[in-house]
This record gives C-alpha cells, sequence and structure tokens, in this order.
C-alpha cells in the first residue's frame, strides 16, 4: 500500500453537514455522510472505522440518488466495500466476498480518477482489501 500512495495525494475530507443522516451518530443501517469531491487526479484518505461489525466505506458519484433501492454496482459508480458480520464484502451485484477475514479499525482508499481505479486497504498492516478497477466516471465523486 505505502508503494501506490506515493502516486496519490492525500486529501482532506470534510464532511458535508447537510448529507449527513440525523441518526449518524446511532449508527444504525443505511446512515451515511458525504465528503470531499474530485473530478480528476490521484487521491487517497484513510478513515478510522473503529472496532465494530458493520460499516460501509467507498466512493460514488455526486449525482447518486440516495434511496433505498440504490443498486450498489461498479457499473451504477457505487464503489463500496462493507463490513457485515466481521466479513468484508465488495457491493457488487451479487455481492462478493473478500479474502479479509479480520476487521481493521483504520481502512485507506485510493482514488485513480482518470484510470477508473479504486482500491481498499488496512491501515494497520497494508493488507489489499479490494480493488473496483476500469470504471468509467462522469462526474464529481
Amino acid at each position: 500500500m505505502e508503494k501506490e500512495k506515493e502516486h496519490h495525494i492525500k486529501a482532506n475530507v470534510t464532511l458535508d453537514p447537510d448529507t449527513a443522516d440525523f441518526e449518524l451518530f446511532l449508527f444504525f443501517l443505511d446512515r451515511c455522510v458525504l465528503g470531499h469531491k474530485s473530478s480528476s487526479g490521484r487521491h487517497f484518505w484513510e478513515v478510522e472505522v473503529g472496532v465494530r461489525t458493520y460499516s460501509e466505506l467507498g466512493v460514488c458519484e455526486e449525482d447518486t440518488e440516495w434511496t433505498w433501492g440504490i443498486t450498489e454496482s461498479p457499473q451504477n459508480r457505487f464503489l463500496f466495500v462493507e463490513l457485515y458480520a466481521n466479513k468484508y464484502q465488495a457491493l457488487t451485484f451479487p455481492r462478493t466476498l473478500l479474502s479479509l477475514r479480520k476487521p481493521t479499525s483504520w481502512v485507506a482508499i485510493l482514488l485513480d480518477y482518470e484510470a477508473g481505479h479504486v482500491s481498499f486497504y488496512s491501515v494497520a498492516n497494508g493488507s489489499h482489501i479490494c480493488t473496483f478497477p476500469k470504471v468509467s466516471f462522469t462526474g464529481l465523486l
């Protein structure tokens, strides 16, 4: 992961309170908040998820509709990794079980906009969690 990060700019993410669910602090399912916007370049950021059995992290296009019926898939430019019941899954359709079995409290997300790659790593040991390759982005993420 360290070698990959050399080619990316660390993004300072500011969470947008206007997009945060009013019950975000309770950590219910489908609670979200959006952050940093990008339409070009290579970026990475690290997210502390803490110790929990459920979380979702990822990248989506700005115009993604946040409804109950969202189709979570790279084809819809919705690139997320989910920790559920101590197992990691890529939110593809159908979901893809990932090999990282032990939860990590810090996750690094690397984005290469032009190449259409989004990768997830454990910050603790640098292990690769998942990469969504060759996605065609069409707007702000």
